[in-house]
């Protein structure tokens, strides 16, 4: 990563107005920011890890407590691999709100300003906060620097971020889904194929016997209807003596 142009504004006390830093225009080098304490240096050098992953390194407060002014933002311009892009967040303080938002390098916009696909693309780009933190910059007490993480943490880091293993577990997990999904329908084919084994090795039954059978069971069935229609006509009967009965029995 390549660091351009940096402009914030709002940010903390040390920056209530706007004040911005052309990388490109001070040089090949080692670059020095030097100042009183409580003069900001630490906030804009960690303006640059706000600008990707919403958040002050080292803090657990979030941008919201740190506003200064009723509408702070943070501009970072910055390459990857030569392909340029510009981070702008949008503070509300009053609110608690903040649209995050990236471009390319021709000034087209890649995210729509919500927090979800921001976070999506910057991790394509940088890495997760965790990764950026140990492997390209390290905040004021040396927070998420890798030799300050413990033996674990590195080994995890290293595993989690730099192997890829995270996506070869949701490839492995999307592959299991798929092999089950597969299995069930093999599953579901070959109970149709039994069937169909079962019925051709039965035989068909000769179309006059079944006509027959038909015939003999619509019979059935009209005799039933009468039978219910009788049962019903009874049943109208019983009720209009029953109906009957109770006057005299009063």
């Amino acid at each position: 990563m390549r660091l351009h142009h940096l402009r914030l504004r709002g940010i903390t006390e040390a920056f209530p107005n706007e004040v911005s830093v052309d990388f490109d225009a001070l040089g090949q080098g080692l670059i020095a920011i030097v100042g009183e304490n409580g003069a900001g240096k630490s906030t804009l050098i960690g303006s640059v890890f706000a600008a990707l992953f919403r958040q002050l390194p080292g803090q657990k407060r979030s941008l919201y407590d740190f506003a200064t002014h009723p509408q702070p933002e943070i501009h970072l311009t910055f390459s990857v691999n030569g392909a340029r892009y510009r981070s702008l967040l949008k503070i509300d303080p009053k609110s608690r709100q903040m649209e995050s938002y990236l471009f390319n390098g021709d000034g087209k916009p890649l995210t729509n300003g919500k927090k979800e696909p921001f976070e999506e693309l910057v991790r394509k780009c940088a890495g997760t906060p965790d990764f950026f933190l140990s492997s390209i910059f390290s905040s004021q007490k040396r927070t998420g620097n890798f030799i300050s993480l413990e033996r674990s943490e590195r080994k995890e880091l290293f595993i989690r971020e730099l192997l890829g293993l995270d996506r070869l577990r949701l490839i492995a997990g999307a592959a299991k889904e798929k092999g089950e999904e597969v299995a069930r329908t093999t599953l579901g084919l070959e109970g149709q194929a039994r069937g169909l084994k079962e019925l051709v090795e039965g035989g068909v039954e000769d179309p006059t016997q079944i006509e027959a059978k038909l015939t003999d069971l619509s019979s059935h069935l009209e005799t039933l209807e009468a039978e219910k229609r009788t049962a019903q006509q009874r049943l109208l009967e019983l009720q209009a003596a029953e109906a009957s009965r109770k006057p005299l029995l009063a």
